[in-house]
């Protein structure tokens, strides 16, 4: 999968499929993967290892806060939230705007 490059690194973690914020207590070391985030959602951002979302741009909420979290981020990758599971081992480079699911659980 190939989306909006949005803040550099490369982290290789599990993958945890957010739908609701209301439904998540904790996305710590993890990827957060989501269909798309607004400020109510720092306090996840804030302890997640990177973001992707299906959707975005260099300039949507998700890109401006994990940029200066510095945590590695894509936006804008359609068809995200079919595709990942919770609990893939997932490998995200916020450079190159790839993202690969390593291991399927």
């Amino acid at each position: 999968m190939v989306g909006v490059p949005c803040s550099n690194g490369v982290v290789e973690v599990e993958a945890c499929v957010v739908t609701d914020v209301k439904q998540v207590r904790s996305v710590k070391d993890k990827i957060l993967i989501t269909k798309m985030t607004d400020p109510g959602w720092v306090f996840l951002l804030a302890e997640a290892k990177g973001v992707v979302s299906e959707k975005g741009s260099l300039l949507s909420h998700t890109a401006i806060i994990s940029r200066e979290l510095g945590i590695p981020a894509v936006v804008g990758i359609e068809g995200l939230m079919s595709t990942v599971k919770n609990g893939d081992i997932v490998r995200l480079d916020g450079a190159t705007g790839v993202v690969k699911i390593i291991k399927r659980v």
